[in-house]
């Protein structure tokens, strides 16, 4: 069995299984351990706190930001045989309110930047991340500690074959696709997995 970790989710895929195996996961958030068989793409409209869900496990995103935390997130929690109800995930600062309009990545890239928080502290972990004409940016310090840098923009141009913008979390899908959008180049990046029946999700891979 392999394990990958992204965000939040920990997707348990056991080697050999066919496409069509449940998939366990484990939501780091709520503790909450769901089966998937398999996730279905999310309502087009978001639905409302505690009302029911059809499918454990499945996280629908719904916003327009390139930023998950600037976006409201819900996950079915529940067991297949047992009640379930969607449940939102708590979110952490947005900074959306500086991110470029109609910008390229050439335009910022490697330039200083600096968040807005109307006067409140900043810290390491606070980054804003914004969809650019051309892949998505990140307003950060670095992915991590020992790789911290002084402030600034960090941008990702995501494979020819992938949206430009960020996916959705539980937007529909064709084929199967891991496309990165700043994974391993800032703390709030996704790799996004197309795969378990059409269905994206935050998947997870080692950074080297």
């Amino acid at each position: 069995m392999t394990l990958a970790s992204a965000c939040g989710d920990v997707y348990a895929d056991p080697d050999g299984d066919p496409p069509d195996a449940p998939v366990v996961v484990v939501d780091a958030g709520t503790g909450a351990v769901s089966i998937n068989d398999p996730l279905v793409s999310c309502p087009a409209d978001r639905p409302r706190e505690n009302s029911a869900c059809p499918a454990p496990g499945s996280v629908c995103e719904y916003g327009t930001s390139a930023d998950r935390q600037c976006n409201a997130v819900l996950s079915c929690i529940g067991a297949m045989s047992a009640a379930r109800a969607w449940t939102a995930r708590p979110n952490e600062a947005c900074f959306s309110s500086i991110c470029p309009v109609a910008t390229d990545i050439a335009a910022i890239d490697g330039k200083p930047c600096t968040l807005d928080t109307d006067g409140g502290p900043v810290t390491d972990n606070d980054e804003a991340v914004c969809s650019m004409t051309d892949g998505v940016c990140a307003c950060s310090t670095g992915p991590d500690g020992a790789t911290k840098h002084e402030r600034r923009w960090v941008c990702v141009r995501p494979e020819p074959v992938c949206p430009t913008n960020r996916p959705r979390l539980g937007a529909s899908c064709m084929g199967n696709l891991w496309c990165d959008y700043g994974s391993c180049a800032f703390k709030r990046g996704l790799l996004m997995e197309c795969s378990n029946g059409g269905v994206w999700v935050a998947g997870g891979a080692p950074c080297e």
